[in-house]
């Protein structure tokens, strides 16, 4: 068992990182074609790789999906020619979702690997995995991810929370949905830290009868904070049968937070209002914004804003957050003016605003508000 502190960024200046490696002195370990092989497993991720340079293993791991470095356990068995009918029998019996085949370029700096990847279908990325041995502070292996954070240039912006196969699975699934609907789709999605009020403002445009809304439901992990049905802006499911549905693509977006909470949008839920002849209002999860500008280009995203006073203030007043909790969305918070370019529409929900805001957004819906 092995353990690794890992983050992945988009990457498409893939020759600027290559010099900034070259400039970092770093040693270029192998530059290989890898073929991965996803198996359609329970929990974690379990994936065949093949490798033009260094032969074929089963690698098995377990990490949150979350844009920021995060611990990652892994376990990596060889295997050869004497393996192939047990593979074979891997794949008939659990099946194989996605294959994922890219070119690598492996450096190392320090304890650190630098991979810069180019995945067919999905573009150019740059991965980095500090190693994490036995005894070893976790805060040291931080602080090297976050130097070649900053080495790169790259911003919380360019961060993405998930493997290449879950990657290839949401464009396959893109695909297939947008194909179903007209060219300009009027699907509109908020997004914003906890307790910018995206969720009261969704509720109340979808009441709305002259926008004809229908407000998205998203998946979560967490536990709901009162009775069955009172909150039916939210599907609650257990980790296992989340995980299930990202493997089966069914998230335009999705991610993990700490306390063991995720939430994902649907393609099924956000579509079915449009194939109606309505619309649908739905919520994103920050910091996956860029990613949803890939797969959903035609959807309005639509940013909620407030001071951190009021955030925090707001997350004080809900009275069920722990302190720590509440520390890590207000953390969130910080990183939003990273990501403010990337939406269509930026409105704010300060103390006293909520219904200007929301008259702000209701003039989006109907086209009063160019992007």
């Amino acid at each position: 068992m092995g353990t690794s502190l890992e983050f992945k960024a988009y990457c498409p200046d893939l020759q600027g990182a290559h010099a900034v490696c070259r400039t970092l002195n770093a040693d270029l370990l192998r530059d290989t074609h890898q073929i991965d092989t996803y198996f359609a497993v329970p929990e974690g991720r379990l994936k065949l790789r093949e490798s033009d340079r260094e032969g074929a293993s089963l690698v098995h791991y377990r990490r949150l999906d979350t844009p920021f470095p995060k611990e990652s356990r892994f376990e990596i068995v060889p295997v050869d020619e004497r393996s192939t009918p047990v593979i074979d029998l891997f794949r008939r019996a659990v099946g194989t979702p996605v294959v994922v085949s890219k070119h690598r370029s492996t450096y190392r700096i320090d304890r650190a690997l630098v991979n810069l990847d180019t995945v067919a279908d999905l573009g150019t990325f740059l991965e980095v995995e500090v190693g994490v041995d036995a005894g070893d502070d976790a805060a040291s292996a931080h602080e090297v991810a976050e130097r070649l954070k900053l080495a790169f240039g790259l911003s919380p912006a360019d961060l993405l929370p998930w493997s290449y196969a879950d990657l290839k699975l949401m464009h396959e699934a893109s695909r297939r949905w947008r194909a179903l609907l007209p060219l300009a789709p009027p699907v509109f999605l908020l997004d914003g830290a906890s307790c910018t009020g995206k969720t009261t403002l969704a509720t109340r445009l979808s009441r709305r009868a002259d926008l004809r809304l229908t407000l998205v439901p998203r998946y979560s992990t967490r536990k709901p904070r009162g009775d069955v049905g009172s909150e039916p802006e939210y599907i609650f499911v257990s980790s296992r049968a989340f995980h299930e549905l990202a493997m089966q693509g069914a998230f335009i977006e999705y991610r993990d937070f700490m306390f063991g909470m995720s939430y994902g949008l649907p393609w099924e839920h956000t579509i079915s209002p449009v194939l109606a002849g309505g619309r649908a209002i739905g919520i994103i999860d920050l910091g996956n914004v860029r990613h949803v500008k890939s797969v959903f280009p035609e959807a309005v995203t639509i940013l909620i804003e407030a001071s951190e006073e009021t955030l925090r203030r707001r997350l004080l007043a809900r009275g069920y957050n722990r302190m720590e909790e509440i520390e890590e969305r207000l953390d969130n918070a910080r990183k939003v003016k990273f990501y403010e370019g990337y939406y269509d529409h930026v409105v704010q929900n300060d103390e006293g605003m909520l219904e200007q805001a929301e008259d702000q957004i209701a003039a989006i819906i109907l086209g009063d508000r160019p992007r």
